[in-house]
């Protein structure tokens, strides 16, 4: 829990100066506000339910070893049938396996095997994801900010479609743009905020070790 208000906090910060750059500040205070009425407004919560106006992500196909983790769950168990999933749930493929996701006409996901995506928020004003292993294409349709949460930095898919892929053992990630633009940001070693530009046709490398990050393949 922590580490997510962390990284929405990346987000904020990052709007204000029109970037996306992960962030490790400490969670602020909140401060009420009264109504005109002087009362303080009341906002229910639910850990078992996303918010009323989250979006579902429909599920367009899936074969294979699925893993699916709902947000009261401790651990992902295995299923065969799956419609839809929503905010706060986790999907793991396994070595066979795969699935599609469409939410709304703002996005659309492709997760290959071996794989885990956890669907941080899906409010139709801001769509959120955080990828820890594996290979997942993003393809974003609507006018709604699409971001990844990503090893040490994060996606932002202005538009078009980009493949990210992890890979756990030489603690790097590699954006394969192919369609569109983004941009990536990150804290390098000084913790100087990092951001590139990431146009389509290109792919770039992320090396966490050392945190740097530069174009590949030409």
């Amino acid at each position: 829990m922590k580490a997510l208000f962390g990284f929405f906090l990346l987000l904020g910060v990052l709007a204000a100066l029109g970037f996306f750059i992960l962030s490790k500040s400490s969670p602020p205070s909140v401060i009420p506000v009264k109504t005109q009425t002087g009362q303080l407004p009341t906002e229910s919560f639910s850990i078992a339910n996303p918010p009323t106006e989250s979006l579902k992500g429909l599920v367009s196909g899936m074969k294979g070893t699925i893993m699916w983790e709902s947000r009261v769950a401790t651990a992902p168990a295995t299923i065969s049938t799956l419609k839809e999933v929503s905010q706060g749930e986790l999907l793991n493929t396994g070595k066979n396996g795969a699935i599609s996701l469409v939410f709304s006409n703002l996005a659309a996901i492709e997760e290959k095997s071996n794989s885990s995506l956890s669907i941080v928020q899906t409010l139709p004003s801001n769509l959120v994801f955080s990828q820890s292993k594996g290979d997942i294409v993003y393809e974003k349709n609507g006018d709604s900010p699409l971001s990844v949460r990503v090893a040490d930095g994060v996606l932002l898919v202005e538009n078009g479609r980009f493949e990210v892929a992890v890979d756990e053992k030489k603690d790097q990630v590699t954006i394969d743009a192919l369609q569109g633009s983004a941009k990536f940001g990150f804290e390098d070693e000084n913790n100087v905020s990092q951001v590139f530009d990431i146009k389509a046709g290109k792919k770039f490398l992320f090396d966490g070790p050392s945190k740097t990050g530069d174009f590949i393949g030409g």
